[in-house]
């Protein structure tokens, strides 16, 4: 499973998805393609690594709040459409929750 926590700071995201074999999960690989848009355009500081990625943004401009809230939708829809393999936590004014409890009771 892909936790997800966006938030007013940052995003973190841990785990995979086990929809298929590694190198073939098209659930973690859209996941990480949204990882690199963050990453490449959004001032932050962190880490994006397999399975475990943390930004945290820098001083956001209105472009960059507009791709920080494209890619917070998008990580939404894959959420809503893959709930076994995705949970979502949206901090953010206004953000929704998709969870799912892990068997330690924690998202």
């Amino acid at each position: 499973m892909i936790r997800i926590r966006i938030d007013e700071q940052g995003v973190e995201i841990k785990g995979h998805a086990g929809a298929a074999a590694a190198g073939q999960d098209p659930v973690c690989a859209a996941i990480s393609a949204l990882c690199y848009a963050l990453a490449l355009n959004v001032r932050a500081e962190g880490h994006v690594s397999e399975g475990d990625t943390e930004l945290r943004w820098i001083g956001l401009n209105d472009a960059e709040r507009a791709v920080v809230d494209a890619v917070g939708r998008t990580m939404d829809a894959i959420a809503a459409q893959e709930p076994e393999y995705v949970a979502l936590e949206d901090l953010r004014q206004g953000g929704r929750a998709r969870l799912v409890p892990t068997k330690e009771g924690t998202w």
